[in-house]
């Protein structure tokens, strides 16, 4: 059944009792909006949740050949089409206002339907349409706003941006779509997500979005996942911060004194993983670093080397620091550990 959410013992306490009239009232509301609310069963949001895993499953598995073997672009805008119409059959809405936001606390998520809520949504979506990570990137737009959230809820938005396999990068923004059909009453019979197939944000190029944004009063951008680097001025910088960084994926392969060395790496977030073979001495190490948030074309780290066997000995291991720096296309890189001097490795393919 649907979540059915109480207040236990409104005026008896641990300490007393709560004040009663409308401060018990503002007490309630609270507590509905930080999703702290005594409840029973399990949440709407919770059944939702598993309803949208096993339509973004059963996409992925039943998808035309030409999406499933055409361009990010083309999976991307087929899953925002397909994401929408699902939302319209299960009859909602969009949170928009701190009204919808307490309304949605009381199905379990009180960020149900908002901006972020979706991005993520249509993240897993495309992520499960083979879409890879670090071609999809959540992006905010701010208003620089003083009000506090509660006067102004929409002081921010965000969206997700998909880099196609040209390099260009794309918006997809379910919550704008929802907005707009309300506003101009298109969604009143329709549905709010109506029209997602030919809507404008579905698949809009990034420019176009910056230029949206700034004519909603929105004055600067950033990478969720990369806050502490601060806000720019522009969406353009923000998107090259995001997917230059992103290059770190995949296989590489380079020689150091014409030994042949291997590795592979996976960035998510700002965290990069990975494994490293030398051939000659025949030793595994494993990989460890962070993007530098200034400048996402550095990593820094660490690389453990695992002990080895060198002509019938064993060799200890050990654990040093290593820097690589991306060139501009992300198609070689220059790295340096410790004693070990410096070597270029290249790209070999994109996938780790």
């Amino acid at each position: 059944m649907d979540k059915i959410c109480f207040p236990i013992s409104l005026h008896k306490g641990r300490g007393g009792s709560f004040p009663g009239g409308l401060r018990s009232t503002l007490w309630v509301l609270l507590l509905l909006q930080l999703g702290l609310m005594p409840c029973l069963g399990e949440s709407l949001a919770q059944r939702l949740d598993k309803d949208l895993q096993a339509h973004a499953g059963y996409l992925a598995a039943n998808a035309p050949p030409e999406v499933k073997n055409g361009s990010t672009l083309a999976k991307a805008k087929y899953v925002f089409k397909e994401y929408c119409v699902f939302l319209n059959f299960k009859r909602l809405g969009v949170n928009s206002n701190i009204a919808n936001q307490l309304q949605g606390s009381r199905f379990g998520d009180g960020s149900m339907l908002k901006c972020g809520w979706h991005t993520d949504k249509l993240k897993m979506y495309m992520s499960r349409m083979g879409i890879r990570d670090e071609d999809m990137s959540g992006i905010v737009a701010d208003a620089n706003s003083s009000l506090p959230y509660i006067l102004s809820p929409n002081q921010d938005h965000g969206a997700l941006a998909v880099r196609d396999k040209d390099g260009k990068v794309y918006v997809f923004d379910a919550w704008q779509l929802a907005v707009n059909n309300v506003i101009l009453s298109t969604g009143i019979n329709a549905g709010a997500y109506a029209g997602a197939e030919t809507s404008k944000w579905n698949g809009m190029e990034a420019k176009l979005w910056d230029t949206e944004m700034r004519a909603q009063g929105y004055v600067r951008f950033n990478d969720p996942q990369m806050l502490n680097a601060g806000y720019a001025t522009d969406l353009q910088s923000v998107l090259k911060r995001i997917f230059v960084s992103n290059q770190a994926s995949g296989a590489w392969e380079g020689e150091w004194f014409g030994v042949k060395q291997e590795l592979l790496l996976k960035k998510v977030g700002t965290k990069v993983t990975g494994q490293f073979k030398e051939t000659f001495q025949n030793y595994t190490a494993t990989v460890e670093g962070t993007v530098d948030e200034g400048t996402p074309n550095i990593l820094v780290g660490t690389i453990e080397i695992h002990p080895y066997v060198l002509l019938g000995k064993t060799e200890p291991g050990s654990k040093q620091k290593i820097k690589w720096t991306l060139n501009k296309d992300g198609t070689s890189f220059s790295a340096e550990y410790g004693s070990a001097g410096i070597w270029v490795m290249t790209r070999t393919r994109k996938q780790p």
